[in-house]
């Protein structure tokens, strides 16, 4: 009677780890009919205001160890880095901002942003004053859709950066 248990016991085992994972998925959809919708938006104006006549510069190491497999991500990071100066510097953005990507003794990520700090003022409407900018800025104001660059590989994952 052992035997016979045992024996069921081994069969039993070697069947279930031989066993193939199934995975389950199940996915429904639906058609449903939305009323169409649309707003025509004043397109808006702002000025530019410089904070400093003097070009600032910071520099952030990132915890993050370079590999060449990453290389394509390093715009993700010199954007951060210029979100991370500007936010030092009470700005919204950075004008003329030169950027200096290099990696530090311990193979970090290491990006020095130089620019000048400023914000933006006096928001406003456009008005036929205004239609100038539209030469400028490829008429955005009329709704066109443009491509975007979609980075992928950090999955959406944002790594934060120290300041040195």
């Amino acid at each position: 009677m052992k035997r016979l248990f045992l024996f069921m016991f081994v069969g039993f085992m070697l069947t279930s780890c031989n066993a193939p994972k199934r995975v389950i998925y199940r996915e429904a959809s639906g058609r449903n009919i939305e009323p169409a919708q649309g707003a025509v938006i004043t397109p808006l104006v702002a000025d530019l205001e410089i904070i400093s006549q003097q070009s600032v510069r910071n520099t952030i190491t990132f915890d993050v160890v370079v590999k060449t497999n990453m290389l394509g991500e390093i715009e993700n990071f010199k954007r951060m880095a210029l979100l991370q100066t500007a936010h030092k510097y009470n700005a919204d953005t950075m004008v003329a901002a030169l950027m200096n990507v290099d990696t530090n003794q311990n193979g970090n990520l290491e990006i020095t942003v130089t620019g000048y700090p400023a914000r933006y003022i006096n928001f406003r409407p456009m008005t036929e004053k205004d239609q100038w900018i539209t030469k400028f800025d490829g008429g955005s104001h009329n709704n066109k859709k443009k491509e975007q660059k979609v980075s992928s590989g950090l999955g959406g994952k944002l790594l934060g950066g120290r300041k040195k």
